[in-house]
């Protein structure tokens, strides 16, 4: 078990979701004691979110992230 996990809803946020990763990720790793993952949450996107997002969880530098990704859109309490 994670010591903290980011729950990141997402909606189509192709434009800012990669420099948002990398920034929590970068502040969350200079944090050496920490044992963190972030979890972003899909729903119903229709841009590029889920590509960017499955690419950066892919990446080794990136290994805390995980994702979900609801086809169908379930509004925010549905993402939650």
């Amino acid at each position: 078990m994670k010591e903290l996990s980011i729950i990141m809803p997402a909606w189509n946020e192709e434009e800012r979701i990669g420099r948002t990763l990398s920034e929590y990720v970068g502040y969350f790793s200079e944090k050496k004691s920490c044992d963190f993952e972030i979890i972003v949450v899909m729903d119903g996107c229709t841009d590029k979110t889920p590509m960017i997002v499955k690419e950066f969880s892919e990446i080794e530098k990136y290994s805390q992230i995980r994702y979900l990704n609801f086809p169908k859109r379930l509004g925010k309490g549905g993402g939650l």
